[in-house]
């Protein structure tokens, strides 16, 4: 019964937010095309509107395009890192245990996945509808495959998310300053470093080189849909465990002020 309310209460907290942001894209989606439609030098000289890049001479049949896929990252992502604090206190100030919580989470997480995967086909689908193409990535592959892709990855930023908060929520003030800081500047390091090795203007230790060559390949790797399904399962996977090592110990703590 307390998953069926906590579940409840996550819909109820969450309806407003997730059916403003499907509104939004699908608004713009067709302002979009309904724009490219009727204005052919627009179209064809490439202008890029909520990540859709119009051109008349670029057929994308057999490829799904990617405009929904950024702008439902970064909403799927904020909510992960909004689902810990506030959820888990009211949880257990209503006498339901971290793990039902956590079970509630993780269902209404991949509800939320699955609905917004379907959604970001549908809308990817409208320009079509308008006689216009989207810029379309290297993915390709059937419903199911791009159904599989979608949620997979959803539930990554998700979890990825969540696993954020949590850990931040565990942290004392000098730990998240450090996190904070050390964290980007050693993803900075390691991104400039890759980057570097690659060019023929810098010289880099073998080992630079091996990572950014691994890099490549993984790169090509991921172009097959199914390919990167399986690897988004993977992480996702590994970071709603993570998920849950944060949950099952987290203390309670007041709201911030």
């Amino acid at each position: 019964m307390k998953l069926k309310q906590m579940l409840l209460w996550q819909y109820k907290a969450s309806r407003s937010a997730f059916l403003t942001f499907y509104l939004i894209v699908a608004a713009v989606t067709i302002a979009g095309s309904i724009l490219f439609a009727f204005n052919t030098q627009i179209a064809d000289s490439g202008v890029s509107v909520v990540g859709v890049t119009i051109n008349s001479d670029s057929p994308t049949m057999g490829n799904f395009n990617m405009a929904t896929l950024p702008i439902a990252v970064i909403f799927l992502f904020i909510f992960g890192l909004a689902n810990f604090g506030e959820n888990i206190r009211v949880a257990l100030a209503n006498g339901v245990s971290r793990r039902t919580h956590y079970i509630s989470f993780l269902s209404f997480s991949l509800i939320s996945a699955v609905v917004t995967a379907l959604l970001s086909i549908l809308f990817d689908a409208i320009p079509y509808f308008f006689g216009t193409s989207g810029a379309s990535s290297q993915f390709s592959g059937s419903f199911i495959e791009r159904t599989l892709f979608f949620t997979t990855l959803y539930l990554f930023v998700i979890a990825l998310g969540y696993f954020i908060a949590g850990a931040y929520y565990r942290m004392n003030n000098p730990a998240r300053v450090i996190v904070s800081i050390g964290v980007p500047a050693g993803l900075i390091y390691f991104a400039v470093n890759v980057t570097n090795a690659r060019s023929v203007l810098t010289s880099q230790p073998m080992s630079w080189e091996a990572i950014a060559a691994f890099f490549e390949r993984f790169g090509q790797w991921m172009t097959q849909t199914l390919n990167a399904s399986l690897f988004f399962a993977i992480i996702a996977a590994l970071f709603l465990f993570l998920g849950w090592l944060v949950t099952r110990r987290a203390p309670i703590k007041a709201p911030a002020v």
